[in-house]
Parts: C-alpha cells; sequence; structure tokens
C-alpha cells in the first residue's frame, strides 16, 4: 500500500498531467541526490537521461537528470 506521502505526489502529477497529455518532462537538479529520484519515479516518470553540464548553479555547471512520462505510459 502507497504511503501518504506517495498517495499525495501521484495526486499532485495526476493535477498537472491532463488525460489526454502527449508526455511531462522533470529535471532534478542535482544528480547525487537520490530521494529526489526516488521522487520524480515514485510518482510515474522515467529516468530518459542525463544531461552534462545542463544548469549553472554558483557558477559551477551540474548534470542534471531528465524524466519523463508519455501519454501511453502506464500510471
Amino acid at each position: 500500500m502507497p504511503t501518504a506521502e506517495l498517495r499525495t505526489e501521484r495526486l499532485l502529477l495526476r493535477d498537472i498531467m491532463p488525460d489526454d497529455f502527449d508526455a511531462v518532462h522533470a529535471y532534478a537538479e542535482d544528480p547525487d541526490n537520490q530521494a529526489s529520484a526516488r521522487v520524480l519515479e515514485k510518482t510515474g516518470l522515467s529516468l530518459e537521461g542525463r544531461m552534462r553540464h545542463h544548469m549553472q548553479i554558483k557558477g559551477r555547471w551540474r548534470d542534471s537528470l531528465l524524466y519523463a512520462r508519455l501519454g501511453g505510459d502506464p500510471a
């Protein structure tokens, strides 16, 4: 049984994803933050890849992880 936190995350994702959506993309700005990645995966997003030197944070270029969910993906 999903935790209350996971149920809330799924409800939030459902709110931003209409029934007829084509795709939703999200970035994990800190690839070393495993908790952030888990949240995205638990809401139904899949890891698509790593974008190297994608964002500049505090003067340093950082990698980001790209997550996506397509309209035909299972909930």
